[in-house]
C-alpha cells in the first residue's frame, strides 16, 4: 500500500510527513486528541490529517472520526487544504474545513510553523447511528487550538495587554508585569501578530 501511495497510485494528493520535527508534532496531536500515537517514520496526511497508513497501523480508519458525526482534524501545514479528505461521511465536510483553513490561512501558517493545530468539527449530535439523528444536526462549529494552547494563551495574554493599558496603576502592578511576560515568552507579541482562531459556524 505504501508504494502506491508514494507514486500517487492510490489516495493521490495527500501531503508527505517524514521530516521528525512533523512525525513529533504530528504524534503530539494524535496523542492529545486520541490517546494514541504512530511508530512510523514516514506517512502521509489528507486534509484533516487522516493517513491511511496510520490507520492501517492502528486498525482503525476512523482513529480521527470514531462516532462518524464530530471529525477531529490535525492541521501540520496549509498545503493540506489542496489534499483529498478520506473518509468522509458527511459531504459537506471537505467544504466546511478548506473554508476554514482559507478564511484563517495567515493564523494557520503562522502556528503550524512551531505547532500542529488540532481540532474538531463539532455537530449538534455526537454519533450519526441512524438516518433519523441527520435532522438533529442544525449546524458545525470549527473549534481549533494548538497542542500548546497557543491561540487560548494569546487570548489571555490580549486580556492582560488591555488590562495594563487601561487600569490606572496598571504598570505598577509586578504581578501582572510577570503573567505578561511569562505569556509572551510563550505567544511571541500579540500586538503586532495577532494569533486568533474565532471558532467558525456554518
Amino acid at each position: 500500500m505504501k508504494r502506491l501511495i508514494q507514486r500517487g497510485l492510490m489516495f493521490g494528493n495527500l501531503i508527505e510527513v517524514s521530516s521528525p520535527a512533523l512525525v513529533e508534532r504530528y504524534n503530539r496531536a494524535l496523542k492529545h486528541l486520541t490517546g494514541k500515537t504512530t511508530k512510523l517514520d514516514d506517512f502521509h496526511i489528507d486534509l484533516s490529517g487522516y493517513s491511511p497508513e496510520i490507520g492501517d497501523e492502528l486498525n482503525d480508519d476512523l482513529y480521527l472520526n470514531p462516532n462518524g458525526a464530530n471529525r477531529q482534524f490535525i492541521l501540520l501545514t496549509t498545503a493540506q487544504k489542496d489534499a483529498p479528505l478520506l473518509n468522509i461521511k458527511f459531504s459537506t465536510s471537505r467544504g466546511i474545513l478548506t473554508q476554514f483553513i482559507e478564511k484563517n490561512e495567515a493564523q494557520l501558517f503562522a502556528l503550524t510553523a512551531r505547532d500542529a493545530v488540532a481540532g474538531e468539527l463539532q455537530n449538534s449530535v455526537y454519533a450519526a447511528d441512524t438516518p433519523a439523528k441527520l435532522f438533529d444536526i442544525r449546524q458545525v462549529t470549527v473549534e481549533a487550538d494548538t497542542i500548546g494552547g497557543h491561540v487560548a494563551e494569546a487570548g489571555k495574554l490580549a486580556k492582560l495587554i488591555d488590562r495594563f493599558r487601561h487600569e490606572p496603576d496598571g504598570w505598577r502592578d509586578d504581578v501582572l508585569v510577570a503573567e505578561m511576560i511569562g505569556l509572551a515568552k510563550k505567544t511571541g507579541d500579540v500586538t503586532r501578530v495577532p494569533i486568533a482562531l474565532p471558532a467558525m459556524t456554518f
